[in-house]
């Protein structure tokens, strides 16, 4: 008797909490028409990293942004885990160069992002920094002060609490659902995507176009079995070379919660609502996600369409359970749709694909760069098959910092810049179900209504949120963005 009513409490509390997570948030509208809008949209690479003044472990105020915004996406995924490093750089930091220097720069940041969220302090730990004169650009003798200013920083990595990385021998969609199911992963990695907004799924294949379409299929099944639309959507694939020719690689990976751009847009239109209801009866810290797990707008009873979201995106409303164990428990509202919303009047967008370090010669190959190039790719064929009569075009454009020569920052913005299209350029095809052929003309690359320009900006830079008289400006400026334009 004692067995069996153990057996039925578990039962009780299994079910509370499967009811719990895939319970949903009710809003009203669930479609909203907005006509004739015009979009201005872009996007500005955040940067993991705080640099410091010679000698000094303070954190500058010209920081506070970024450890708000830090604080703020690690409290709302619960799974996060941050792991910071401390760095001093000889020459530029003099005789107060050391290893102990090093750490309390690590501790300030720490401190620093607490001051914000206390509540986060358990989830932000300072590792040991194996070689804490490591340079990411230039060395240890440089005499250049702006080389000395980006080596003497803190880098913020992050890892979840619980790993999920598995690598299959074999490439059958059903197989691999076969053994998520069977190990308990494919129940874990709901769960990860469900409560952490800005967790995504990454599917690592070979390098082939053969498995790129076999990649296809698994997500497809992967999708199937997750039953929450907006995990659903955080589903990407990659093509890596280093992979090993008969493996595929699943991993749900937190890299957005460091790496995720900061976007601003302005946007007007004939819009028949202005409020979006919403009921939730239990759920604390009700916020408005966008479709890719950026949070848009913290609400009560009802979100204010003012300023317009983007309409060619869908929007999510989410809560957390109080007092959930273990972790946070989300619950979800079904989509939040716009009419019309693929058909812009005009559309002028600027989306980061991946950062870059100077001199780099290969394809950025981390986690983010592959979720925003599947997910940009997937974006372009919507509006490419929404807008048929019309011409998008799209520009992929390199940039670097102004130091150095500036021939060879054009060469090597170009550089990057076709890099990332050849691998762009074979993602659209799987997103538009088209046999149309790719035509070159007049250094414009056609593939049906899409013209694609690539293009090495070297120093030039249109974004006007970037400084290059910081250190951290110049770092995130060596970068390669995609612009869309739909007039």
């Amino acid at each position: 008797m004692i067995n069996l009513r153990k057996y039925l409490s578990w039962i009780i509390i299994f079910s509370s909490i499967f009811l719990s997570v895939y319970a949903e948030i009710s809003v009203s509208p669930r479609k909203i028409d907005i006509e004739q809008f015009e979009i201005d949209y872009s996007e500005t690479p955040f940067v993991p990293v705080v640099l410091f003044d010679s000698g000094s472990s303070e954190v500058d105020d010209y920081y506070a942004p970024v450890m708000k915004e830090l604080a703020d996406r690690l409290s709302e995924n619960g799974d996060a885990i941050l792991e910071i490093r401390g760095y001093y750089h000889p020459q530029g930091d003099g005789v107060s160069g050391s290893v102990r220097l090093a750490k309390q720069r690590a501790e300030s940041v720490r401190a620093k992002l607490v001051e914000f969220n206390s509540a986060i302090q358990k989830r932000i730990i300072v590792e040991h920094t194996p070689v804490p004169t490591r340079c990411i650009r230039g060395d240890i003798g440089s005499m250049n002060p702006k080389i000395q200013q980006e080596n003497r920083r803190v880098e913020i990595s992050v890892r979840t609490k619980e790993e999920f990385k598995l690598i299959f021998e074999n490439n059958t969609p059903d197989e691999i659902i076969t053994q998520l199911k069977e190990t308990g992963k494919l129940y874990l990695l709901e769960r990860l995507l469900d409560d952490n907004p800005l967790f995504f799924a990454l599917i690592i294949f070979p390098n082939s176009e053969q498995d790129l379409h076999n990649l296809v299929e698994i997500r497809n099944e992967l999708r199937d079995k997750l039953k929450n639309q907006i995990s659903r959507k955080r589903i990407f694939i990659g093509l890596k070379e280093s992979v090993h020719r008969d493996n595929v690689e699943i991993s749900v990976c937190p890299k957005w919660v460091i790496h995720k751009s900061i976007f601003q847009n302005k946007i007007t239109g004939k819009i028949d609502k202005n409020i979006v209801k919403i009921s939730a009866d239990d759920e604390t810290g009700i916020r408005v996600f966008r479709q890719d797990g950026y949070p848009i707008a913290d609400v009560v009873s009802h979100w204010q369409l003012s300023p317009i979201p983007e309409p060619t995106r869908e929007y999510y409303v989410s809560g957390i359970i109080p007092n959930s164990s273990p972790g946070t428990i989300r619950r979800w509202s079904k989509g939040i749709k716009f009419g019309y919303g693929m058909k812009p009047k005009s559309l002028s967008a600027k989306m980061i694909l991946s950062n870059y370090t100077i001199d780099q010669l290969t394809l950025s190959d981390t986690p983010d760069s592959y979720a925003n190039r599947d997910m940009i790719a997937n974006y372009i064929g919507s509006l490419a098959t929404h807008n048929k009569k019309r011409t998008i075009r799209i520009t992929i454009a390199g940039y670097t910092d102004h130091t150095g020569d500036e021939k060879k920052n054009i060469q090597m913005s170009e550089f990057w810049a076709k890099k990332e299209f050849d691998y762009i350029k074979r993602l659209i095809p799987l997103y538009l179900n088209s046999k149309t052929e790719w035509e070159e003309q007049n250094g414009i690359t056609k593939y049906g209504n899409l013209e694609f320009t690539v293009l090495g900006k070297g120093t030039a830079d249109e974004n006007h949120s970037i400084s290059e008289e910081t250190g951290y400006g110049r770092i995130q400026k060596r970068r390669v963005e995609l612009q869309i334009e739909i007039k």
